[in-house]
């Protein structure tokens, strides 16, 4: 997913779609998981000892943790036709 946030608006793929509040504070934390994601993946890669390996495991173990927490809401959104499908 490629995408990035300004204001009451989510770029994703290079369209610009105006979001509700409480949707975009669960877009924003879906990217933000994915960022920690890559950052982890990245980290873990380059680390040149045990601390780091540590420390980027943590990151990536919170990361999975915030995602299904906010995908979990993202379907509870869904289900009580609060989610704009266009953005999904």
């Amino acid at each position: 997913m490629t995408g990035a946030f300004s204001g009451t608006t989510y770029t994703l793929n290079g369209d610009v779609v105006s979001v509700k509040p409480c949707d975009q504070n669960i877009k924003k934390t879906l990217y933000m998981t994915e960022q920690m994601i890559e950052l982890a993946n990245i980290g873990d890669a380059d680390r040149e000892d045990v601390g780091c390996g540590v420390l980027y495991g943590i990151i990536r173990d919170a990361a999975y943790k915030i995602k299904k927490l906010a995908e979990d809401e993202r379907h509870k959104h869904q289900d009580k036709g609060w989610w704009d499908e266009d953005c999904a």
